[in-house]
């Protein structure tokens, strides 16, 4: 599972750039990017749905680190798209600037609020790793917190979506970084 999902995020990657080259707005990169990184989450959701992992290091490797490259995809290219949609609207220069503070501040509001989980991951930890990232022990805690596309438990585990959650916004403040008004390096 692990040799093939890499194949597909290959060819994921491949059908990314495809999507930057060939479009004629940033809203239809944005938006064919996301189309992507759904379709390309869900060929390998069909895959992994019933597959039962040679070891538990392997599940493991899996849910903390493979399955989130595909799923923070697709909430990364759901946030670019609020960020252009607001960007398109025409606000005023203030508007804007506003509205960019508030995105950056997505990240620090995530890691305070999942300190635990934050520390934990960012520290290389790995005691808990059996308990939040197979998916035996998914007790259906994430289903309040989850993104739709990652609601089926067979395919999910207690924090994976954490470790998407955090890729994607990781990614975001990058984004906004470097195309903020605040800083006058874009906009």
């Amino acid at each position: 599972m692990i040799n093939e999902a890499k194949e597909l995020y290959l060819s994921f990657e491949t059908a990314i750039e495809a999507c930057k080259k060939d479009k004629p707005s940033a809203i239809a990169v944005i938006e064919c990017c996301f189309e992507v990184a759904g379709q390309y989450w869900q060929k390998l959701k069909h895959r992994l749905v019933g597959y039962h992992f040679p070891s538990e290091a392997e599940e493991i490797y899996f849910f903390k680190t493979v399955k989130p490259l595909f799923t923070s995809a697709i909430e990364y290219y759901g946030l670019l798209a609020h960020s252009q949609l607001f960007k398109d609207s025409g606000p005023d220069g203030d508007s804007l600037k506003k509205f960019y503070c508030r995105e950056i501040q997505r990240l620090d509001k995530f890691k305070e609020a999942n300190h635990d989980f934050y520390v934990y991951y960012t520290s290389g930890a790995n005691h808990n790793d059996a308990a939040w990232f197979t998916r035996a022990n998914n007790d259906g805690g994430n289903f309040l917190k989850a993104k739709p596309h990652d609601l089926d438990c067979n395919s999910a585990t207690r924090y994976d979506y954490l470790v998407s959650t955090l890729i994607a916004l990781e990614k975001y403040a990058v984004f906004l970084q470097a195309n903020t008004p605040i800083t006058g390096t874009g906009g």
